[in-house]
C-alpha cells in the first residue's frame, strides 16, 4: 500500500466490513512477526492489517540520512499516517511491539481521534521515570522478595 511517495508492504486478513485492527511490529522484525496470531483476531472478529515499517521488510527502504529523534519520528510516524490515509482509515485499534509501539504510541498522541483503542508489547523508547527504591523493588524476583521475608526483612509496598 502507498505511504507517500513509499510502499509499505501490507497483509489483510478478515472481513473488511470489521472492525479494522492494524499490527505494528517491532525492531529487525516485519509482519510475518504477527502469523501466529492473525487468525486469532480475524476469528475474534477483526479485519487484520499487518504491515512491515518503512525500511523493514518488503517494504521500501529509503536512505535515513537525518539523525534527531524527531527526524525519526517523522520519518516512521509521518509514513504510517500517510499509509492510513491512503487505506482511508479513520477509526482502528492498534496492537503493537517493540518500536512499533513506540511508533503506535506516538501516533496514538499526534492522532488520537483516529484510535480506538491501543495495545502495546514491550514498548520501547517510552520513558518513564521512577524513584530508585521502586525501580529497585519491581527488579527482585518473588524468591528473592520471599528470602528477605523469610529472613525477616521487611519489604514494604512502594506508594509511588
Amino acid at each position: 500500500s502507498n505511504a507517500g511517495k513509499y510502499k509499505l508492504h501490507t497483509l489483510f486478513a478478515g472481513d473488511p466490513s470489521d472492525p479494522p485492527l492494524v499490527l505494528i511490529h517491532g525492531h529487525s522484525m516485519n509482519s510475518s512477526f504477527w502469523y501466529r496470531n492473525i487468525d486469532e483476531f480475524v476469528k475474534m472478529g477483526y479485519y487484520v492489517i499487518a504491515f512491515d515499517l518503512l525500511g523493514w521488510g518488503r517494504s521500501d527502504r529509503p536512505e535515513f540520512t537525518k539523525g534527531t529523534v524527531e527526524d525519526c519520528l517523522t520519518f516512521f510516524v509521518g509514513s504510517f499516517n500517510a499509509w492510513r490515509i491512503t487505506l482511508e482509515l479513520t477509526s482502528f485499534s492498534i496492537v503493537s511491539h517493540s518500536i512499533g509501539a513506540y511508533v503506535a504510541y506516538e501516533y496514538a498522541r499526534l492522532y488520537p481521534k483516529t484510535v480506538k483503542r491501543l495495545t502495546m508489547l514491550c514498548p520501547a523508547a517510552i520513558e518513564k521515570r521512577v524513584t530508585l527504591y521502586r525501580a529497585v523493588y519491581f527488579t527482585l524476583t518473588p524468591q528473592v522478595s520471599l528470602m528477605l521475608l523469610k529472613e525477616g526483612a521487611t519489604v514494604p509496598l512502594p506508594c509511588k
